[in-house]
């Protein structure tokens, strides 16, 4: 019985450890449908930090932060990155902007960042910033 009880327990904990494996994405303004995403429709994203804009030329489409479960496993800056992208495809977003990012450190072994999704109206602008 006592086998059976720490047998339970493992497999429990395992399930719980396994689930809880990638970094958290929390969005804002948006939704994200469990479907296919075709990134290769969205090679031209660009990506910037701390991008100072007039919000008068930019719709902000929505925001995310990608964060640390405690046990996150799946939360290299590749892979938050790749999420960023494929939400940015989904939105038809051209500038992901990162307005804060922490690299892995001694509290956590994750890439962790906070960025918006913009879509520019003035498209002189847009090629400007893509250059930079």
């Amino acid at each position: 019985m006592k086998l059976r009880k720490g047998l339970v327990a493992s497999i429990t904990c395992f399930s719980f450890l396994c689930s809880s494996c990638a970094a958290n994405i929390a969005r804002t303004g948006y939704q994200i449908e469990d479907k296919e995403i075709n990134t290769e429709d969205c090679q031209n994203t660009i990506i910037v930090r701390n991008l100072a804009y007039d919000s008068d030329l930019v719709d902000i489409l929505g925001s995310v932060k990608a964060s640390d479960t405690g046990f996150s496993v799946k939360c290299s800056e590749d892979y938050v990155i790749n999420n960023f992208k494929n939400d940015a495809c989904v939105l038809n977003a051209e500038l992901i902007n990162i307005t804060e990012e922490k690299q892995p450190d001694f509290w956590s072994s994750c890439y962790r960042a906070k960025a918006e999704f913009l879509k520019v109206k003035d498209r002189e602008l847009l090629s400007i910033i893509g250059k930079e």
